[in-house]
C-alpha cells in the first residue's frame, strides 16, 4: 500500500496556553482522537466527524487534541491496514510531529486515497506520545 499517491500530510496548530502552572509540569497526553471527511479553514475542527468512510473517499483526516506538551514531545501517527488487506495490521504510514513550544495544541494528520480507490476493511490510526501509544481511532471503508 506505499505507494506515491498515498501520502501523509502534517499540520500542527498550536494554540497558546497563557495559563500559570505551578510546580513540574505534567506529562503531554491526548485527549481525542477524531476521524473526519475533511476539516475546517483553521485545521482544528473535523468536518463530517465519522468511523465509516466509502472506497471513492479523497482522503481520511484525524485530529489529535494533545495536552501540556512540552518543547520537544514527539506526536507520532501511524494509519494502519486492520483487515482490508491479505497482510494484518499492516501500517502504511507515519508521520511524526515535535512541538517547538508549550501549549496545549490540535494535530491534523492526513492519508490520501489510493489511485485505485479504498480497500474495503477495518483501519485504525494510533498515536503515540514520545513512543507510548496514547490514543487510538477505528475506521472502516464500507
Amino acid at each position: 500500500m506505499h505507494s506515491n499517491s498515498l501520502r501523509i500530510f502534517v499540520l500542527i496548530i498550536g494554540i497558546l496556553s497563557f495559563g500559570y502552572h505551578q510546580g513540574a509540569a505534567e506529562a503531554a497526553r491526548v485527549t481525542s482522537v477524531v476521524t473526519c471527511q475533511n476539516v475546517d479553514d483553521t485545521a482544528t475542527k473535523p468536518v463530517g466527524a465519522t468511523d465509516k468512510f466509502k472506497p471513492d473517499q479523497a482522503a481520511v483526516h484525524a485530529l489529535v487534541s494533545v495536552v501540556d506538551p512540552a518543547p520537544g514531545t514527539k506526536v507520532k501517527g501511524v494509519w494502519v491496514s486492520v483487515d482490508a488487506i491479505s497482510t494484518p495490521n499492516y501500517e502504511i504510514d507515519s508521520a511524526v510531529v515535535e512541538f517547538i513550544r508549550e501549549g496545549n495544541a490540535t494535530v491534523h494528520f492526513m492519508l490520501s486515497r489510493p489511485t485505485n480507490g479504498w480497500p474495503v476493511g477495518n483501519y485504525k490510526i494510533d498515536v503515540y506520545v514520545n513512543d507510548q501509544l496514547a490514543g487510538s481511532a477505528p475506521f472502516s471503508i464500507k
